[in-house]
């Protein structure tokens, strides 16, 4: 037993370790120039989607997968999908 929470200890150091060295390594990334690597390509790829002739519909018609009535419809589905598996439904023990 003792050796197991050896092991899980050091996992948990080395853990923390590595992720303290990628928040040091980004942060230094950070300060010494204005765009991070891959992200100048990344975002300005990102703004230049409205430029191509398929976005502007595209974009009209995710945008209206935010309404009301379509997330109660993906909402009511999900209740329903998840009542007839029994997950959400109680059912008397026999």
């Amino acid at each position: 037993m003792l050796k197991r929470s050896l092991l899980h200890e050091a996992a948990f150091w080395v853990a923390w370790l590595a992720l303290a060295c990628g928040l040091a390594t980004l942060s230094y990334a950070a300060s010494r120039e204005y765009y991070l690597p891959g992200d100048r390509a990344i975002t300005f790829g990102i703004q230049d989607l409205h430029t191509q002739p398929w976005a502007g519909n595209f974009f009209e018609w995710t945008n209206h997968l935010g309404d009301e009535w379509v997330l109660g419809l993906i909402l009511g589905a999900m209740a329903l999908l998840l009542c007839r598996r029994g997950a959400t439904c109680s059912r008397p023990a026999s």
